[in-house]
């Protein structure tokens, strides 16, 4: 994987896999909860919120079908203009 990448907010990116180039499912996690308003802007993923009871930390878990790498900067550009730090990024399957 490499060393971590950090973005503006330097908050820790866990995990980046960008393997394919086709249709893949992801999984994205971004901290703080994200609602269902804005969600035409992040592909269709479905969304999950939950806390951490350790750190109290509220995230928000976005899942589904990517189709391409530029669906998947939109997506990451839409979160990142909404505000949510990014806290992983996963392909679960090809």
């Amino acid at each position: 994987m490499g060393n971590p990448e950090y973005n503006a907010q330097t908050t820790a990116v866990q995990h980046v896999s960008l393997r394919g180039k086709g249709p893949a499912r992801y999984r994205i996690v971004v901290r703080k909860w994200l609602s269902q308003i804005g969600s035409d802007r992040l592909a269709g993923l479905e969304i999950k919120q939950s806390s951490e009871e350790s750190s109290q930390a509220m995230t928000t878990r976005l899942e589904g079908i990517i189709h391409d790498q530029a669906q998947l900067a939109g997506v990451l550009n839409a979160l990142y203009d909404m505000g949510f730090p990014l806290l992983s990024v996963e392909i679960l399957e090809e």
